[in-house]
């Protein structure tokens, strides 16, 4: 066991967010195989009905990102905010996401989303080998192998819980009690 994989087992050991994942559950989901991911930049991600959950930070930097001016932005707002729930803001998309251009890549790209940033290390995805095979059908980046062919990345359970917990802390975290004045300061 190397240094790093020695912390995520001590960190997932202690650390199980609400709604994360444990080691037995991503363990069983494997079902004795490796995990590998590496992202194809196919964009399916972006494509389906969906929500797409932006913190308040999340949005100023899309906006500046884009150098909107405050007409451009209040245009872009009325389209892509469909409604706020616990502190995030919701994209409902029914087709693709608003954001995806005709390449099929993310036009905000370096202040994309968490949820999108974190893909596809959700919890969701590692609770069951239905749903993992489910993820391995829809995303081509995502594999289950059973040794390490061709040199591809390959996440170790440890990883897999730590990664997926990361990024529950983290929308935990973006979830405070929505302000009243934030619609009007976006």
């Amino acid at each position: 066991m190397n240094f790093k994989t020695f912390i995520y087992s001590i960190i997932n050991q202690y650390f199980i967010p609400i709604n994360g994942i444990d080691k037995d559950s991503v363990k069983n989901s494997l079902n004795q195989n490796h995990f590998s991911f590496q992202c194809t930049k196919c964009g399916k991600c972006c494509y389906g009905p969906g929500s797409v959950y932006f913190s308040y930070k999340e949005l100023i930097e899309v906006k500046k990102y884009l150098k909107l001016d405050q007409t451009q932005w209040k245009e872009l707002k009325q389209k892509i905010i469909h409604k706020n729930k616990n502190g995030l803001f919701i994209h409902k998309t029914y087709n693709k996401c608003y954001f995806l251009n005709t390449k099929n890549q993310c036009s905000i790209y370096p202040v994309r989303p968490l949820q999108c940033r974190t893909f596809p290390f959700w919890p969701s995805y590692f609770k069951s080998p239905k749903n993992l095979q489910n993820l391995i059908l829809f995303c081509p980046g995502s594999n289950l192998i059973k040794a390490n062919h061709n040199n591809k990345k390959i996440f170790s359970p440890d990883e897999i819980v730590f990664y997926c917990n990361t990024t529950i802390q983290k929308f935990n975290r973006n979830q405070i009690k929505q302000n009243k004045n934030d619609l009007i300061k976006l």
